[in-house]
C-alpha cells in the first residue's frame, strides 16, 4: 500500500476472498458452486484447491496467523482443514441446528470459538475438535444478527446483541461485564481495552 502498485493478482473471477493469514502469506477463497476452498498463495501467486468436501457455500472462516489451519462455517457444518496437508481434519459438533455460525479461531492457533445463531458460543480444542466450554449468549432470543469482536490478543470477546453487550473471556467463556445498551459497531483499543 505505500506506492499503490499491485504485488499480486489473482485473475480467476469468481473468487470470493474469505480471510488472510496474519503473516502475509496465504489468504482462502472459494468459488460459489464448488466443493473446494482455494488457498491462495501471496508470496508466488499460485492456488491450490482443498476438497472440503460440500458445494454450500461457505458462510464464515478463520485461520490461524500462519495460514496452516482453517475453520469454515456453512449454513450447517462447521469444518477444521489442515490448509498444509489439504485435507478437512473434521467437523466441530454442533452446528446442524445452527443459523448460520462465525468461527473464530484465537490467536494461539490451538483453539477456535464458534457463534451459533441461536445464540451460543463454543470454545473448541481444535486439534481433537472437542467443546471445552459453552455458555448461551441471551436466552430465548435469536441471536443471529449479533456482531462479535476480538481482542487483538484474543484474550476478550465482546457480543453486540440486539438487546444488550456482553464481553467474554476467551479462556473459559465466562461473561466478565454486561451492558443493557445495544451498540452498533464496537473496536477494541491497541492495549487490549475496549
Amino acid at each position: 500500500l505505500d506506492d499503490g502498485s499491485v504485488l499480486k493478482e489473482f485473475a480467476d473471477r469468481n473468487l470470493r476472498l474469505l480471510c488472510v493469514a496474519s503473516n502475509g502469506k496465504s489468504a482462502f477463497a472459494d468459488r460459489i458452486g464448488s466443493a473446494n476452498l482455494e488457498v491462495l498463495s501471496l508470496e508466488t501467486g499460485d492456488i491450490r484447491s482443498i476438497n472440503k468436501g460440500s458445494i454450500a457455500p461457505i458462510k464464515g472462516a478463520s485461520c490461524t496467523p500462519d495460514g496452516r489451519l482453517v475453520m469454515i462455517a456453512d449454513s450447517s457444518h462447521v469444518n477444521v482443514i489442515d490448509a498444509d496437508a489439504g485435507c478437512v481434519l473434521g467437523e466441530l459438533p454442533g452446528a446442524s441446528n445452527a443459523i448460520i455460525p462465525t468461527p473464530i479461531i484465537l490467536p494461539d492457533g490451538a483453539r477456535g470459538i464458534v457463534h451459533y445463531g441461536q445464540g451460543n458460543l463454543r470454545l473448541f480444542d481444535l486439534k481433537n475438535r472437542s467443546c471445552l466450554a459453552e455458555t448461551k449468549l441471551i436466552d430465548n432470543i435469536d441471536c443471529s444478527g449479533n456482531k462479535i469482536y476480538l481482542s487483538p490478543d484474543g484474550s476478550h470477546l465482546l457480543c453486540l446483541g440486539h438487546m444488550r453487550t456482553k464481553l467474554y473471556s476467551t479462556s473459559n467463556l465466562t461473561c466478565l461485564w454486561t451492558e443493557q445498551t445495544s451498540f452498533t459497531f464496537a473496536f477494541f483499543l491497541p492495549a487490549g481495552d475496549c
